[in-house]
């Protein structure tokens, strides 16, 4: 170490004893003795108050940092004008817009809907609601009833998923689908006047009762309901007539629906018939279609 060390613009020696200024043409002036291990411990008590203040400013940054619900950054050293923020934000609508649904196009009206809206069929056309309402509805008001069909017929629970009746409506559409396509024995009111079918749910053991008119009617002659046995003469005419019928449609070539049994006559095209119960089938030989038309291979002539 150098014996003379400069301070302030004077000189002391190592012993301390005696202080002057650096020029010779500047009067002397006597200054009291500061021991050098007193200097150096000033020094150090600085150093360390620096250090103190540059920790208490990191922990209060720090705290900063965590107050805001951010992830704490490093000190800074230095002033960064152009520092983006630590976590990015992005409008709602945009990130709403991301898994929004894509809209599926209506076959018959050709509008486009949210998947909500639409029903896709069996047939892989797809109809809005309204479309299916309109379509259900025209069919509950069809004479002959004919129900309501895409490429096939579309199946109730799919109307009632829809909203496509109300309560009673879909009462009643129910009724004529079973009318249309029960292959078992159906009753008819005996009233000339009503003649409505009457549904399995208003039939008990011996009678139906009708749901238009309230008459009962007898599920064996089906007429009128009585007490005691039917008259069998007019059981025999009925059956006289059924017997007519089927004879002549056997004559004619008319085939029967393989779903509901009711007689089809064909006026001309190819033999896939459609029956108006939905049912798909073959009008040379009379069997059902169950695996596509292309599957059914028939063993009769193609005749008319």
């Amino acid at each position: 170490m150098d014996p003379f060390d400069t301070i302030g613009g004077f000189t002391h020696s190592a012993t301390g004893m005696n202080h002057q200024r650096a020029s010779p043409n500047t009067p002397q002036r006597t200054y009291s003795s500061i021991p050098h291990d007193v200097l150096l411990q000033a020094q150090t008590e600085a150093q360390l108050r620096r250090d103190a203040l540059r920790i208490q400013q990191g922990y209060r940054h720090l705290h900063d940092q965590l107050t805001h619900d951010r992830a704490p950054d490093p000190i800074p050293q230095a002033e960064e004008p152009d520092r983006q923020p630590a976590r990015a934000s992005f409008p709602v609508v945009l990130n709403s817009q991301a898994w929004r649904p894509a809209k599926v196009e209506c076959t018959i009206c050709l509008d486009s809907f949210l998947p909500s809206s639409i029903k896709r069929l069996t047939c892989g056309h797809s109809h809005c609601d309204d479309c299916i309402k309109a379509n259900a509805r025209l069919a509950l008001k069809s004479a002959p009833f004919s129900p309501a069909k895409c490429c096939h017929v579309i199946p109730r629970e799919l109307l009632t998923r829809a909203h496509a009746f109300t309560s009673d409506e879909a009462k009643q559409y129910s009724n004529r689908m079973e009318e249309l396509t029960n292959p078992h024995y159906k009753l008819y009111c005996w009233v000339s006047d009503c003649g409505a079918f009457i549904p399995a749910l208003n039939q008990k053991k011996r009678v139906g009762e009708c749901t238009e008119c309230g008459k009962k009617t007898c599920k064996v002659c089906r007429q009128k309901s009585h007490f005691g046995p039917c008259n069998q003469e007019r059981l025999q005419e009925q059956q006289n007539s059924e017997d007519l019928v089927y004879k002549l449609a056997e004559n004619k070539g008319w085939k029967r629906c393989p779903n509901c049994l009711n007689i089809v006559q064909k006026h001309g095209g190819c033999n896939h018939m459609s029956c108006n119960c939905g049912q798909s089938f073959c009008y040379a030989c009379g069997q059902a279609f169950s695996g596509g038309v292309d599957a059914h291979l028939c063993t009769k002539d193609f005749g008319p």
